[in-house]
Parts: C-alpha cells; sequence; structure tokens
C-alpha cells in the first residue's frame, strides 16, 4: 500500500518535499506475462490500478506542488488546506481517497493542470479557458467529497462553475445563476452533511446523496448483474457526464443524459455485461473491474461505433450508444467496445511502468485508422485488435450457424485476425521495440497463431481479404507521395503517347493527408451487406442502407463485374476517392482476366502513383485520363492506343 505521510493541521506549514508519495517497485513476472497474452487477467488489472493509483498520487503531489509554487489558486488560497483534508482522510478512511485517485475525472484533471501550468503564460494561451485558479480548485471539490466519505469535518473554498460545483464521486449542485462564470463558494462539512454558501445562499447536499432534487444531480452509477454458469457477478460503472473535464485538453465535457437515455443507457450496460458474463466468463472480471467511467455519447453510425480511451484516465472509456438491428446485436457491439478500450487502459498502464519501444519518429499503416500511426500507436492496435479477435472468435463458436449474429462475427473475426496478425508481425520485425515489448507481441502472435480459420464462411473470409487489402492500398493512395519528376515523366510519355517506361528507381515517402477519411468504407459496406442479407434470409426487417454506401463498393463485395465500371466513373469526377484506386486494383483482381493482372498489381501495390500521374493530367489537360485507360497503359511496355 502506498505510504501517505501523517496529516498535517488545516492552515499549519505546507507539506515538505519528504512527504512525497512513495510508489513500490516493478510489477512481478506473473502479471507481465498475463499481459503478454490476447485475454484478461484479473490479477493483472488489480496490480495495475495498484499502480495507477500511486501514480495518480504522485500526480496530485505534484499539483500540489506546481499550483503553490505559481500561487496559480488565488484566489482560493494556497492548496495546503485541501491537501492536509486528503492526508488526514487517507488515514481515516484509505479506501475513500483510493477511490477518489483512481476516478478518471481526477487523471484527466491532474494530467491536463499540469500541462498547462508547464506552459509559457500568456493571455492568449489562456484564451477560452477557464481561470487557471478554477482549475487548481479542484484539489478543494476532490477533498470535500474525502471529507464526507471518511466522516471528517472541516471547511474549503470550492470554484464555481457558471454556478454549479461537482462534488467528485457524489454528484454536481447548483447555487442558482451567478453574476459570473467563474465564482466561489463555501464548502462546510459538517455531521455527515455538505453545505455551500455562496453570498446569502446556501444550498445543502441531500443527506442521501442518490437522491435528486432541484439543486442536485447525483452521480449515475449503473448497477448490473449477470449469470455464466453458476455463478453471478454483479458490477457497478459510474455514468461520466457531470464533468467537469473533458476527454482531452480544452475539450468540454459530456453533457447531462436526460431520463429516457440514462434508462437505455443501463439496458445496454446490462445487456453488454450479460454478453461477457456468459461468453466471456474467463475475461469478464477483469473488465468489470478495470473499466471505471463510461463517458456516453449520443448514437453513431448503425454498425460503425464511436469510441477512445486515453492515458490520462485509466478505465475511462468514451462510447457512443449502439446501433443494431435488436437488443442482442446492441448487446455484443457494447460489449466489444468495451473489451477493445480496457486494453488501452491496459496497455497505458503498463507503459507508465516500463518502455515497450524506443524513440523513434516513424509512421506506419494501422488497419483500424485513417491516419498514419506512431509505433506506441501501432503497439496499441496490436494489443487492443487481439482482445477484439479473441472475442468474435468466441462469438463465432456460440452464435447458431447462417443467423446474422453468426455471419458477422465470422467475418469480424477473419478481418481483424488477418489484419492484427499482420500488424503483430511486422511489430516483431521492428528493431525499435524494447525488450518487454518484444516479449508482449510474441505473446500476441502466438494466441493469434493458435486459433483455427476453418470455421469462417468462404463469404466473410473473402469480403475480409477485400477489406483489409482496400485499407491498405487505400491508406497509401491518400499518406504516400512519389517523386514529381517520376510523376511528371509519367505525364509527359502519356501526352506524347509513348510506352510507360520513365527511368529510374521507384520511391515514393510518406506525407499525412490530414483529410484521410473513409478507408473502412469496404468493410462497412460488408457488415451492411452480411447482416441485410441474413435478416431478409429469416423473413426479418433490415435497416435501410445508409447513404455513404458507394455502389462500386457494393458491387466489389457481391461479386459484380460492374464494380470495374462504377470504379473508373467515380474516378473520373471531380473528388473522387483517392482509395477508389484501390478499389479498381481490386476489382480488376476479382474479375480475373490474365491481361488485367498487371494493372490490378500496380494499383493495389502503388496506387498513389496513378493517383498522382492522373492528378498531374487532370491540372494539364483539364480533365482526367480514362482511369482504366492508364492503369493499363503504365503496366505495359508498349505503345498509349
Amino acid at each position: 500500500m502506498l505510504e501517505v505521510p501523517a496529516p498535517h493541521e488545516p492552515g499549519s506549514p505546507s507539506p515538505s518535499a519528504g512527504s512525497k508519495p512513495r510508489p513500490r517497485g516493478p510489477l512481478p513476472e506473473t502479471v507481465l506475462e498475463a499481459l503478454s497474452g490476447s485475454g484478461g487477467s484479473l490479477e493483472a488489472t488489480c496490480a495495475l490500478l495498484d499502480t495507477v493509483f500511486e501514480t495518480r498520487m504522485l500526480q496530485v503531489f505534484e499539483v500540489v506542488r506546481a499550483v503553490r509554487a505559481q500561487a496559480a489558486a488565488e484566489p482560493l488560497g494556497a492548496p495546503d488546506d485541501a491537501w492536509a483534508y486528503l492526508e488526514a482522510a487517507q488515514r481515516a478512511e484509505p479506501g475513500a481517497v483510493r477511490g477518489l485517485f483512481l476516478h478518471p475525472q481526477t487523471g484527466l484533471w491532474a494530467a491536463q493542470l499540469l500541462r498547462r501550468l508547464a506552459e509559457p503564460t500568456s493571455d492568449a494561451s489562456d484564451a477560452g479557458r477557464p481561470p487557471l485558479w478554477v482549475e487548481a480548485g479542484y484539489l478543494s471539490q476532490l477533498a470535500v467529497s474525502a471529507m464526507l466519505r471518511a466522516n471528517l469535518e472541516g471547511t474549503l473554498t470550492v470554484p464555481l462553475r457558471k454556478g454549479t460545483v461537482v462534488l467528485p464521486g457524489l454528484g454536481r449542485l447548483r447555487l442558482g445563476s451567478s453574476a459570473a462564470d467563474w465564482d466561489r463558494a463555501v464548502a462546510d462539512v459538517h455531521d455527515g452533511r455538505i453545505m455551500l454558501r455562496h453570498g446569502n445562499v446556501t444550498v445543502p447536499v441531500p443527506a442521501d446523496p442518490t437522491a435528486q432534487t432541484d439543486a442536485w444531480e447525483p452521480t449515475r452509477i449503473l448497477r448490473v448483474e449477470a449469470k455464466g454458469g453458476a455463478v453471478s457477478i454483479g458490477i457497478g460503472v459510474e455514468v461520466d457526464d457531470l464533468g467537469p473535464w473533458g476527454f482531452g485538453d480544452g475539450a468540454d465535457p459530456v453533457d447531462r443524459l436526460d431520463t429516457p437515455a440514462a434508462a437505455r443507457w443501463q439496458r445496454t450496460l446490462q445487456g453488454a455485461w450479460s454478453v461477457l458474463v456468459r461468453d466471456h466468463f474467463e475475461t469478464a472480471p477483469a473488465i468489470g473491474f478495470g473499466v471505471l467511467t463510461v463517458m456516453p455519447l449520443p448514437r453513431a453510425e448503425y454498425l460503425r461505433p464511436r469510441s477512445a480511451s486515453t492515458s490520462d484516465a485509466f478505465g475511462c472509456v468514451l462510447m457512443s450508444e449502439p446501433e443494431g438491428w435488436d437488443e442482442e446485436s446492441r448487446a455484443v457491439q457494447a460489449a466489444v467496445t468495451l473489451v477493445h478500450e480496457m486494453r488501452h487502459s491496459l496497455l497505458n498502464g503498463l507503459l507508465a511502468l516500463t518502455p515497450l519501444v524506443e524513440d523513434h519518429d516513424g509512421l506506419f499503416h494501422a488497419p483500424w485508422r485513417d491516419d498514419p500511426r506512431p509505433l506506441t500507436g501501432i503497439l496499441h492496435g496490436a494489443y487492443s485488435f487481439s482482445a477484439v479477435t479473441r472475442f468474435w472468435r468466441e462469438q463465432l463458436t456460440r452464435e447458431t450457424a447462417s443467423t446474422p449474429e453468426h455471419l458477422l462475427a465470422a467475418f469480424e473475426f477473419a478481418l481483424w485476425h488477418r489484419q492484427t496478425s499482420q500488424v503483430a508481425g511486422r511489430l516483431a520485425a521492428n528493431l525499435h521495440l524494447a525488450p518487454q515489448g518484444r516479449s508482449l507481441v510474441a505473446g500476441l502472435r502466438r494466441d493469434l497463431a493458435s486459433w483455427d480459420m476453418r470455421d469462417v464462411p468462404e463469404a466473410a473470409a473473402r469480403m475480409a481479404a477485400l477489406a483489409a487489402r482496400f485499407h491498405a492500398s487505400g491508406w497509401r493512395a491518400h499518406h504516400t507521395r512519389v517523386d514529381p519528376a517520376l510523376a511528371s515523366a509519367y505525364a509527359d510519355a502519356w501526352e506524347a503517347g509513348g510506352p510507360a517506361s520513365p527511368q529510374g528507381t521507384y520511391l515514393s515517402r510518406i506525407s499525412p493527408d490530414p483529410q484521410a477519411c473513409g478507408l473502412d468504407a469496404l468493410g462497412y459496406a460488408a457488415r451492411h451487406l452480411i447482416v441485410s442479407s441474413a435478416l431478409h434470409q429469416q423473413g426479418r426487417p433490415a435497416p435501410a442502407d445508409p447513404d455513404d454506401l458507394h455502389a462500386a463498393d457494393v458491387a466489389l463485395l457481391s461479386g459484380d463485374e460492374e464494380a470495374v465500371d462504377l470504379y473508373a466513373y467515380e474516378l473520373a469526377e471531380p473528388g473522387a476517392r483517392p482509395a477508389a484506386w484501390a478499389g479498381l486494383g481490386l476489382a480488376l483482381q476479382e474479375r480475373g482476366r490474365p491481361q488485367d493482372a498487371p494493372a490490378a498489381a500496380a494499383l493495389l501495390d502503388r496506387p498513389e502513383l496513378a493517383l498522382s500521374v492522373a492528378e498531374l493530367l487532370r491540372r494539364r489537360r483539364g480533365r482526367m485520363p480514362i482511369p482504366l485507360a492508364l492503369a493499363r497503359w503504365m503496366t505495359d511496355a508498349g505503345p498509349r492506343a
């Protein structure tokens, strides 16, 4: 357990350097081994939570020192009294302080405030942000909550944000309209109650802090229970919809859920937990113990959920309300999202303790992102999607054959097995992994290699292969650039009517395209086709196809030879997707004509070359060349017809 020094009396001299919390040593080997696989370990999760608590104590201590040094808490006064109350609460009720310090909002606050305190002071940098003293004052808000939980008494000044104050883990109190966006109130903790005073207005927190009043919005805890075999497991997850901290620097907190939305999220978590306990019993306890809060987002696109996690807030999952074709599909979608984001939290916790990668500024293709990612990001993705692959493998074995649930699970398993295996293989060959990173990747590769693909129907495997190649080649079209001189030589040869035979070695470089989006378009379309077809075969209604499905993508997935012409038409129009060159290559490959094989291979291996030459010719001539003719000419030694 973390050693925290004996408290000093509020108002006495500030904590000395000697009162800095002291962390423990490295994780045991058994925990490191457990973290190296694709599953979930309750022991490893608990060990990481211990280290997060220790790190968080150190962070808060550094906040106190920095705030004091910069007098950043004025006009609230120095942070010493708040720190003293936290120390006293730690001695009286250690679990109360542990819960508050582990709370993701505490991590968001400490990390964001420390970054702000390290910035050069300027009016411009503070524009649009709360005053520094308001952000520093969250320490007092933490202390007030700790005092109540530890049955202590005292008084602290806390900041008001537009007439409200959040008491971490308890709720949000509204003291009525305030003349200023940023103000102060006095919090009195006495006899097990909290009273907030602002001028002539005094508002109490209810004796039961879970009860809602006109002035008090309690923290929502979603409590769910599910049975796996003969064992029933219950958990509670906080809905983080009070803030005051958003998911990143300068981000707004999510909006408070209304009553119907809160009820839907209760059903969502109950469904997700039932799926995890029923179908993934070995990993469910670790997820239930490690997911501390959910930041709810509105519903996203059908079959395209949004989610994120952050190294600032272990156990916080930012996720959209799932959208599926029925309650069970929404539950499965929520369950895999929790699996996915919990893995990011685990790796963030591990990265805080031991280096997994060496310094390296390269960027790489991540088959789950539109943008190029650094090596740490690639490792994050492989670590997370290995667990996602495991999840869909288990779902595949449990769903009834030919149902939409079974066919979708087959596609997801095939896609993520292919993508994650390729990335893990490239990671294993990368010279910039640290020793512990190599051990981690080796464990992931062992799991991925052990999973049998024979249960995947041929149609699902084909769609997964197409979606994977479309993403990889589409990524090249967006993010790699050819030598301008080479593109110019090709364009000159085209205009001269001669053969495509420029001299020199083909070279390309990564140049991130900030406009890149929708590289998962083929996977997105595949999910719609799989689910809609299976639902129709069962005589069940299927949701309407979204407007952003591309006809060429649907034709390619459906095995329709018209896909070649549809991609060619798309590429001939202004504003065509760069990734459509990859689509054209896949369509030619699927059509299977021997004379098109060289063009198909070139478009898939080097789509950026065709894109660069076509754009150059468009600028010179005012119109696009015929895409299929250009692709064939670029791989033919003869003159242009």
